[in-house]
């Protein structure tokens, strides 16, 4: 299982209200999350339903698209397209939990590495790059959640994200 480091830790004071908001969404995309949502009781439920929605509609590929003029991008995604890459994967499922009312904010980073176990050293490229969401179910902490399907991506290849390997580079933390 691919791990996920929040470099945020536990939030204990009051959300802001961006981990809710959205402009005006299109109404198809609403119809999927209320109809899904209906469904299921608790944040997690949903958010796990939300997950497997996308998995089972959506293809991982590399190869960018064009958004056509007046789409949404996260609509054409989810109910168009259906390809995209774990950028996509990620703001939809964050669109979602936010339809939703369940908060939740995009996270990019890096997961897996090469590691070569002469040095101990682990070697990051831009191909380790990944996005997913953190989301606050049910009220609790903030959570990592990942809709691209793992099976279908070349960057979750381990299970050990780049933030481990990488917090040792001088000044590297002190940024995030």
């Amino acid at each position: 299982h691919t791990r996920y480091i929040s470099v945020t830790g536990v939030q204990t004071c009051a959300l802001p209200i961006s981990y809710l908001a959205l402009p005006e969404m299109p109404s198809d995309l609403r119809r999927v999350v209320e109809e899904i949502g209906r469904r299921h009781r608790s944040d997690r439920e949903k958010l796990n339903a939300f997950i497997a929605y996308i998995r089972a509609n959506c293809n991982y590929r590399l190869a960018p698209h064009v958004i056509p003029p007046g789409e949404d991008a996260t609509e054409y995604f989810l109910l168009r397209k259906r390809q995209g890459w774990c950028v996509h994967f990620a703001s939809a499922l964050a669109v979602m939990c936010r339809l939703a009312g369940i908060p939740a904010r995009v996270i990019s980073g890096y997961v897996s590495g090469t590691v070569d176990h002469l040095t101990g050293t682990t070697r990051i490229t831009d191909r380790d790059a990944h996005a997913w969401i953190e989301a606050r179910p049910d009220g609790g902490a903030w959570e990592a959640f990942d809709a691209t399907p793992t099976a279908n991506s070349p960057l979750l290849r381990a299970p050990v994200i780049a933030w481990e390997a990488t917090e040792k580079l001088a000044g590297f933390g002190a940024w995030l």
